[in-house]
């Protein structure tokens, strides 16, 4: 999303499913994205940690902005992150109560982690509501047994699931299955979609 300069590029084949499934999706033009960047790398850790902070206050204001829409249910949110997404997303469902879910595809931990105030690790033990882990078994960019596990032991909500599927970063095989797990857990935790006639 970092290099990215229009929403069609955000969107993507793992994402199109929320819509399908009838529920809304909103892709926030984040610090340093779309028409608020590209954010080339190298990003130091000073802006780095600018642009996580100024990601989060996004969030809150587009929440805001959504609580405006009668056509939309903000009691009934979840943040569904993909790849350097679900590291945000973590950061988000912790910092914002108004997050009720999350799914979360290819998340994992990095030993080199960011500045503390912006490390996903340090959020972790901190996230209270229902996250779904869908991983890749042979991610490269985040191993099963060296980021993906202790990243999902370190997840302090009560509730929460690791699925790993053939493939690797963000690439899974099944895709199917990937989908049906996930909108299994969204109508879980925010209740199934009411579509009217």
């Amino acid at each position: 999303m970092r290099f990215s300069t229009t929403p069609e590029e955000v969107w993507t084949r793992l994402t199109e499913w929320i819509v399908k499934s009838g529920r809304a999706v909103v892709i926030p033009a984040y610090a340093g994205t779309l028409d608020r960047g590209p954010t080339l790398p190298p990003v130091f850790p000073a802006r780095e940690r600018e642009l996580q902070i100024h990601s989060l206050m996004d969030i809150s204001q587009t929440i805001d902005y959504l609580a405006t829409r009668k056509d939309l249910d903000t009691s009934k949110i979840a943040f569904a992150g993909v790849s350097f997404g679900s590291g945000l997303g973590l950061r988000a469902v912790t910092v914002e109560p108004r997050f009720k879910a999350a799914v979360l595809l290819s998340l994992g931990y990095s030993p080199q982690g960011a500045l503390p105030e912006v490390d996903s690790w340090n959020y972790a033990p901190r996230v209270r509501v229902p996250i779904l882990m869908l991983s890749g078994e042979d991610d490269s960019m985040a191993p099963v047994k060296t980021s993906q596990l202790p990243m999902f032991k370190a997840l302090g909500s009560p509730i929460k699931e690791r699925h790993a599927y053939p493939g690797g970063h963000v690439d899974f095989i099944n895709r199917e299955e990937v989908i049906k797990e996930a909108l299994k857990w969204l109508n879980n935790y925010l209740g199934e979609v009411n579509l009217r006639p």
